[in-house]
């Protein structure tokens, strides 16, 4: 059936190949046979002798520019700036003398300036190699007019290239523009035989499949059974998806909380006191929530002691108090430094609770308000800020008038507790600290009082409580549980070291032990140890990053 479409498709492919055959015979040379099968450019050659004469033309642009400029050069090389112009003209580089005269210059630049850093410029080195230098720029000039004095013959030679390649240029546009018309004549030809030749070994190869498929076997395939119609989807297996969902949600989330835990360095437990900043523990101090309505008393931290004598939080100061006489330096504690690394710990309303515990003990106790940058002593124990410290140290109040006392709600003063609030405001604090002043007002108390408390600025904003800690018996550090990292605190620590004064220890402050059993007591429940069962909640003592802010306690 395809027979005859064949043969005729046979002679048509014949036909277009004896035409192109022709056509490659009439060709005048084998060049042009072998550029017609590659496919060339024709124009190639022509462009190339175009760029030829551009470069022709950009040479003789800067041969004029080099003339002019090397004749506008005055008789001496004092005009240096006019031969550093020349001297970067591509003619002017090219030339060897030039060249050698220009590496000759840097290299003695270079050398001049080792020897200026090295001895200065009024060496002699430096004097003798900046005259070698000068003399080099009259040769220099005289290499330039050298090469001026061969423009002209350069010019001539451009010009003799420029003719040359314009007559070449006309010859190979006349060829380009013939190749271009034989090119389109050729390509036809060989378009058409191509796809006389796909036709026919499209005819070819249906004729195959026709012979295959008249030889084809039939087989004996059979149904055996119709295939079922699944009742329920392959896909998905909700419940299989949701008990892997549930289990790497599981995965998930435990891995994210060890990883939360692991990177969180701060202080939690009371063990970590002695265990990541190596000093000693004096004890821990729950949290105490301002405001709190305890048997119809509201409470205030700063006073918490005074307040509620019998309660378990009171319980934790005497503890600390216990430790501060036992490991500390017993009768000779006569001065202590209580201070923080960083705002916000809750330092001042643990020096006010400490000074009172003392003072329910018998000791004559003077509290001093020293943090001078933002004082709180004042506002948490409710007495006048000035007269105060600074006032007593620049001589403008006697102590007599500066020391107050405060008073517990309708209870009236605490016994053996004194204040001495921050006073009038002083524009350098540390400067006033560690005075020769401060030394004579601190032997003094020793002979008054039984212990002296200062309420310090914390250690990395300020200096002013290492300074205070040299001068003193030694400082008491007060640590944040759950919010001070370990680091700040080892940074804080590593202050006192290095002026060598002794820290007496450290204490764990707004510390809620995890359990239902919170704070235990040795073999009973802690908070049912004294007249008050009571834990309260340790609130916030303000922002971490807001220094000042220890008076919201």
């Amino acid at each position: 059936m395809l027979e005859v479409p064949k043969r005729e498709q046979e002679r048509a492919v014949e036909e277009a190949r004896k035409a192109l055959q022709d056509y490659r015979t009439n060709l005048t040379s084998p060049e042009e046979i072998i550029l017609l099968d590659r496919e060339s450019n024709p124009m190639e050659g022509a462009k190339v002798l175009y760029d030829e004469m551009a470069r022709i033309k950009v040479e003789r642009v800067n041969l004029l520019l080099a003339a002019s400029l090397i004749q506008r050069l005055g008789s001496d090389a004092a005009q240096w700036s006019d031969l550093e112009a020349v001297r970067e003209l591509p003619v002017v580089q090219a030339d060897d003398r030039v060249k050698e005269i220009v590496a000759r210059m840097t290299r003695l630049e270079v050398d001049l300036r080792l020897t200026q850093d090295a001895v200065g410029e009024k060496h002699p080195q430096y004097q003798a190699l900046t005259q070698t230098l000068r003399n080099l720029r009259p040769l220099l000039l005289d290499a330039v007019r050298e090469v001026g004095k061969t423009i002209p013959a350069r010019h001539s030679l451009l010009d003799r290239r420029e003719q040359e390649v314009a007559a070449a240029l006309t010859v190979e546009k006349e060829r380009a523009m013939g190749a271009i018309s034989r090119s389109a004549e050729y390509a036809a030809l060989r378009r058409n035989l191509d796809r006389q030749t796909q036709v026919y070994n499209t005819i070819v190869d249906r004729m195959k499949d026709m012979t295959l498929s008249s030889i084809a076997i039939a087989t004996n395939v059979s149904v055996a059974e119709e295939a079922a119609i699944p009742q329920l989807p392959a896909k998905p297996n909700i419940p299989r998806n949701l008990l892997v969902g549930l289990l790497l949600g599981l995965l998930i989330g435990f891995g994210v909380a060890y990883y939360v835990d692991y990177l969180d360095n701060t202080v939690k437990e009371p063990a970590d006191l002695e265990k990541h900043l190596r000093v000693p523990q004096m004890g821990v101090v729950p949290r105490i929530h301002a405001g709190d309505d305890l048997f119809g008393v509201a409470t205030v931290p700063a006073t918490y002691v005074a307040q509620f004598p019998n309660s378990p939080i009171s319980e934790g100061f005497r503890a600390i108090r216990t430790n501060l006489y036992f490991r500390g330096w017993r009768g000779d504690l006569k001065s202590l430094v209580i201070t923080s690394a960083i705002p916000g710990e809750g330092k001042s309303c643990i020096a006010t609770n400490i000074a009172a515990c003392m003072a329910q003990d018998g000791k004559k106790v003077l509290l001093v308000d020293a943090d001078l940058h933002r004082p709180t002593i004042h506002a948490l124990t409710a007495i006048q800020r000035a007269p105060g410290l600074t006032d007593v140290l620049a001589a403008r109040s006697a102590l007599a008038d500066a020391v107050q006392r405060p008073t517990v709600g309708n209870s009236g003063e605490i016994p053996n507790l004194h204040v001495l609030a921050s006073g009038t405001h002083c524009p350098n604090p540390a400067e006033l600290l560690g005075s020769e002043e401060m030394g004579r007002f601190i032997q003094q108390m020793r002979a008054q009082y039984d212990l002296m408390i200062f309420d310090c600025c914390p250690v990395l904003p300020v200096t002013d409580a290492v300074l205070l800690a040299d001068r003193c018996d030694g400082a008491l550090f007060v640590v944040r549980a759950n919010s001070t990292r370990c680091d700040i605190a080892l940074r804080a620590l590593g202050h006192f070291a290095a002026v060598k004064a002794k820290v007496v220890g450290a204490v764990l402050n707004g510390y809620y032990p995890q359990g239902a059993g919170g704070l235990r007591y040795g073999y009973g429940h802690y908070g049912r140890y004294g007249h008050y069962g009571h834990y309260g909640h340790y609130g916030h003592y303000g922002s971490y990053h807001s220094y000042g802010s220890d008076e919201s306690a």
